[in-house]
């Protein structure tokens, strides 16, 4: 699991790290699933890190009915940063935790004034675009199941790490259709599935 230290205070010195740590007011906290951590355009002032768990990036639809995922962030994303560099770019009114979810909270003005941190925030937001590349790569595949398969090939520990209704959002699915999916792959002997323990049952191609 990625530390703190390991990402936002990365380079520097031991004796330094818990100085910074107050100089951005930081602090855990621990949240259960599907809890509302902030919004965007009211909370200006807080970035966090997510020690362990997820988040999903949403926005309210155009008619104001549902909330749609823009983006699911990981263990080791940072959060909250764009909108201080670019308020007018935002694209998402919130960040809810799709799991137990662990995060370092922190005033993410200060730690913009902090030339080391701004480094170390800019390397996380770059790994971030990463992620939003290979969802775009997910959702340019021509249907569900290769969107699924596609996503699920490139997880390592056969391991969801979002509930089927966090993901069938990230894939632009309903939660039905691709319960049905996950039904066929089974019935077919590729893979099973038992929450969000997942197991190959034919080589991967």
């Amino acid at each position: 699991m990625p530390t703190v230290a390991a990402v936002l205070f990365r380079g520097l010195p031991p004796s330094e790290v818990q100085r910074y740590h107050q100089l951005i007011n930081g602090k855990l906290v621990r949240h259960p699933p599907r809890t509302e951590i902030l919004r965007f355009k009211r909370d200006t002032l807080h970035a966090g890190f997510i020690l362990e768990g997820g988040l999903s990036l949403t926005r309210l639809s155009d008619n104001g009915q549902r909330q749609i995922v823009i983006n699911h962030l990981g263990s080791g994303a940072v959060f909250g940063i764009t909108r201080l560099l670019s308020p007018e770019a935002v694209s998402a009114d919130m960040a809810v935790t799709t799991a137990e979810t662990t995060l370092y909270l922190f005033d993410g003005r200060a730690a913009l004034r902090e030339p080391t941190l701004v480094l170390n925030l800019l390397a996380a937001l770059s790994q971030r675009n990463l992620d939003l590349a290979k969802r775009v790569m997910f959702l340019g595949q021509g249907s569900l199941r290769e969107r699924l398969l596609a996503y699920l090939h490139t997880l390592t520990n056969n391991e969801l790490p979002m509930s089927k209704t966090a993901l069938a959002e990230y894939l632009a699915a309903d939660r039905a259709a691709l319960g049905r999916i996950f039904h066929e792959l089974a019935q077919e002997g590729i893979l099973t599935c038992e929450g969000r323990q997942f197991t190959w049952l034919k080589p991967r191609v």
